[in-house]
């Protein structure tokens, strides 16, 4: 893997993002939300990657243990037992360390691949890359960003400032000054090539991220023992509706 001695460069001339909008399906009351409404259509293979939970049990073990099961639009409002479990659960839009490094891995090479934050984080820094020999670290002091002043790329709902770099897991960095280390904090919540062969996307709002690609890609991941992942359909809904199994058992109490 290729290790940037320079943090990402900001994108201010947008060409390079609209095809995406086109590629994108509606989404909202009466529709739920559809893998296409976060990730473009026509790609061969849609996985969704399921983000552990704090102890790091995956999704599939903890239905297991809980009598509920385990399906590719399984949700965590099913799985959980009470409201501080839904609360502490899997992260929240940002894909997690071990598992951001995981995929990366898998990741088809690519010379330029472009790196969307939600605005909404308020970025200060963005990290040349996490440490490979330290987990937990970033490398450098990244680079300064004011994500108020720059133009945004704009997608249903939301608007993201975009990067552009090499090929390399990458930390939105919120703290950290002078000699202090830096700490990864925040995902990317959308990357893609310049070729457009593939595409991650982890929505602000979901515990999961969803990946489109080819099949070769689709192995990889699927064949990742570090790795909770499933296939999913380009219409499938992600939104907690979508959850047809899990919904018909009884609530915990």
């Amino acid at each position: 893997m290729h290790h940037p001695a320079q943090p990402p460069e900001l994108v201010t001339d947008l060409s390079p993002t609209t095809w995406i909008e086109p590629r994108l399906e509606p989404w909202g009351w009466g529709r739920g939300v559809p893998v296409c409404s976060q990730v473009p259509t026509g790609f061969a293979v849609y996985l969704r990657l399921f983000h552990p939970a704090p102890d790091g049990r995956r999704w599939d073990r903890i239905a297991a243990q809980r009598y509920r099961f385990a399906h590719p639009l399984m949700q965590w409002e099913g799985l959980c037992r009470n409201q501080d479990e839904f609360v502490n659960g899997p992260m929240i839009g940002s894909l997690p360390e071990a598992e951001m490094r995981r995929l990366f891995c898998h990741l088809p090479a690519a010379d330029e691949v472009y790196y969307a934050f939600w605005n909404g984080f308020g970025l200060d820094h963005v990290a040349a890359g996490l440490d490979p020999e330290r987990p937990g670290r970033v490398l450098g002091q990244g680079r300064r960003i004011d994500s108020w002043r720059t133009p945004l790329l704009e997608l249903p709902s939301r608007g993201y400032v975009v990067l552009r770099g090499p090929l390399h897991p990458l930390a939105l960095v919120t703290r950290g000054q002078g000699e202090a280390p830096l700490e990864p904090e925040q995902s990317p919540n959308l990357i893609w090539p310049a070729e457009h062969t593939w595409f991650v996307a982890t929505e602000i709002d979901h515990r999961f991220t969803l990946i489109g690609g080819d099949e070769a890609l689709a192995t990889a991941l699927l064949d990742d023992p570090e790795l909770e992942v499933a296939r999913v359909q380009p219409d499938d809904r992600i939104d907690y509706g979508g959850d047809t199994v899990n919904d018909k058992l009884p609530a915990w109490g």
